[in-house]
């Protein structure tokens, strides 16, 4: 029996590790192009501390490389180069590390383009705003989010354990309407978490803490009323929203498209929430008659709140370091 116990709690320890670093992986590497004149600057980050250049751009010949810094800041290294072009041919860009880039292209002040993450990329700089484009990458980016964004799939999965059936639909939509009230404020500059004196590493370790309390909820085994259930997701959907905000601030929205590509990652975070939750019907299903609703919910209270009290301490600790 110790030999089990054990057994599972080394299996426990690695799971809950894995999904950990799942959890804090959701920002590419970025880069910023700024168009100004014949000036051209190119504002990299990546997660990598190598000496080494996380990227690689190819500019036309004549262009004149006239300055080239590279710094490091904690696990992120910063580039920046500064050129005089002579055209406007594009800029090939290749990241040189496994993590996917997403690009800003700012022209004379204004945001003009954002492209989906990935490792090449060739950057016309006379890009102009596709809207379907737009509506399109950022339906595709609020769905990936909230797929890799496992705590918040946690925090969607201990939310079906204290529901009644009924409740559910209910609930996911006040936990919907929090975080895009919350998101959308944050991105349209009329909610800053910095001016609240929240870090997005605060935010971080106090969503990590809304997943423990809802953790103690499953704990107790009881389902709430339809507005009790709806209350605890819309209070927490809040907080969760500006966890949502600060991915989407770092990636940018382009200027002349920015309700089109809010809405359109809100509603992609909304179709991969009801996705999940459809994987995890079909599953229960498959299960129901082998283990009780009773047990599961024992079961996954423990695994829910282990994972939550092992993201507190980590985020707590992270904390630690910048204050």
């Amino acid at each position: 029996m110790r030999f089990r116990n054990l057994k599972s709690a080394f299996v426990f320890i690695a799971l809950s590790s894995m999904l950990s670093g799942f959890a804090h992986d959701k920002s590419p590497n970025t880069l910023v192009i700024t168009i100004e004149g014949q000036t051209v600057s190119v504002y990299g980050k990546s997660f990598s501390t190598s000496t080494l250049s996380n990227f690689e751009i190819k500019t036309e010949a004549s262009w004149m490389l006239e300055k080239n810094n590279t710094s490091t800041f904690q696990n992120q290294q910063i580039e920046e180069w500064f050129y005089t072009k002579t055209s406007d041919h594009p800029i090939e860009i290749e990241s040189n590390n496994r993590r996917s880039t997403s690009i800003q292209l700012f022209r004379n002040g204004e945001l003009v383009t954002w492209l989906v993450p990935k490792n090449h990329f060739k950057v016309d700089l006379q890009q102009e705003v596709n809207t379907t484009n737009v509506i399109q990458e950022y339906l595709l980016l609020g769905i990936e989010h909230i797929l890799i964004g496992f705590d918040h799939l946690i925090f969607v999965l201990g939310l079906l354990f204290i529901v009644r059936a009924k409740s559910i639909l209910w609930t996911i939509t006040g936990f919907t309407v929090a975080h895009s009230i919350t998101l959308g404020l944050a991105v349209s500059g009329w909610l800053v978490p910095i001016s609240l004196g929240l870090s997005a590493i605060w935010v971080e370790a106090m969503i990590a803490g809304s997943i423990l309390i809802l953790a103690l909820e499953m704990r107790k085994g009881t389902k709430h009323s339809t507005p009790r259930a709806v209350t605890i997701a819309f209070v927490f959907g809040l907080l969760h929203g500006l966890g949502f905000a600060g991915v989407l601030q770092e990636l940018g929205l382009p200027d002349s498209a920015f309700w089109q590509a809010l809405i359109s990652f809100n509603i992609g975070i909304e179709l991969g929430q009801l996705f999940f939750i459809a994987i995890l019907i079909l599953l229960y299903q498959l299960i129901k008659k082998t283990v009780s609703i009773e047990k599961l919910s024992v079961a996954m209270s423990i695994l829910v709140g282990g994972l939550a009290a092992l993201w507190c301490i980590e985020r707590t600790l992270l904390l630690a370091n910048l204050i």
